[in-house]
């Protein structure tokens, strides 16, 4: 309307987002023919400023991060308006409760001593905003309340891998543990265990012995989706005493990376029990 401050809202993806799926698809040259003043947009959970001015075009995300997938900080835009035009605008935090993925690399980290080590100052860091890309700005006046909740990777070459084998869960408790020492501040959503041995695999599948052998036979698994997929049936049956809530593990119904993750778990456990001592 001529005369008057315009602003558009309007639910889309624009010309499309490879995380997220196309809704009422539009250009940035359509809304900058309207002649409006000011477009708050929705669909794209992060905010996003895809125009400055002429007009200002803005996705102000969503009030709350709503799973962990959805990180960093979350809530509005506040524009300021004199005489009819856009002299600022900035986002202002809102959320309660803000969701973290936070990767650590483990290389060189042999011991639980050493992990809590490497663990302590991440936390902090990331419960002070300085862990990287999400950090909050603009207005936030709840910091000091919110809480954060946080998907840990651990990642790297590291003997906790073996650890880790020969007793599932170690690290994932190990992580939860220095997390209640944050008073009450965060809560660890998932802990997913990435690590890689720092043993020379290649070496071990060259020896002559029964590591080598079993590491051979990975190989040959590996390679061929199929011969895996029997080979499991076989040594696992059909699953028909599994209960009716994992019905979805029985292993007719795992996918080619279902047992690709299954095989090298498997293997994992063997390099933790058969390699333990092993320094090559």
């Amino acid at each position: 309307m001529p005369g008057r401050f315009n602003i558009g809202l309007l639910h889309t993806s624009l010309t499309g987002n490879p995380d997220h799926d196309p809704y009422a698809p539009t250009t940035e040259a359509r809304l900058i023919a309207t002649g409006y003043d000011y477009w708050a947009l929705g669909h794209i959970h992060q905010r996003q400023v895809v125009r400055e001015s002429s007009p200002c075009i803005v996705y102000p995300g969503n009030l709350q991060g709503r799973h962990a997938r959805e990180t960093g900080p979350k809530g509005c835009e506040l524009v300021e308006i004199e005489h009819g035009r856009i002299v600022r605008h900035e986002p202002v935090v809102l959320d309660v409760l803000r969701w973290h993925r936070l990767e650590l690399d483990l290389g060189g980290i042999d011991d639980l001593e050493a992990l809590a080590q490497r663990i302590d100052p991440a936390f902090e860091a990331l419960l002070a905003g300085e862990a990287g890309p999400g950090r909050a700005v603009g207005v936030d006046a709840g910091a000091a309340s919110r809480l954060h909740c946080v998907r840990v990777v651990l990642r790297g070459r590291s003997r906790l891998h073996g650890a880790e084998a020969a007793q599932p869960g170690l690290l994932e408790a190990a992580v939860r543990a220095q997390a209640l020492q944050q008073a009450g501040r965060l809560w660890i959503e998932q802990v997913r265990v990435e690590l890689a041995s720092p043993l020379d695999r290649g070496a071990l599948a060259a020896r002559d012995d029964a590591l080598g052998e079993v590491l051979r036979e990975v190989d040959r698994l590996l390679a061929d989706p199929q011969a895996l997929r029997t080979w499991a049936e076989a040594a696992l049956g059909a699953g028909a005493n599994l209960p009716a809530e994992l019905a979805d593990l029985r292993p007719e119904r795992l996918d080619e990376a279902s047992w690709r993750v299954l095989l090298l778990d498997a293997e994992a456990m063997v390099l933790a029990q058969l390699g333990r001592d092993l320094t090559t």
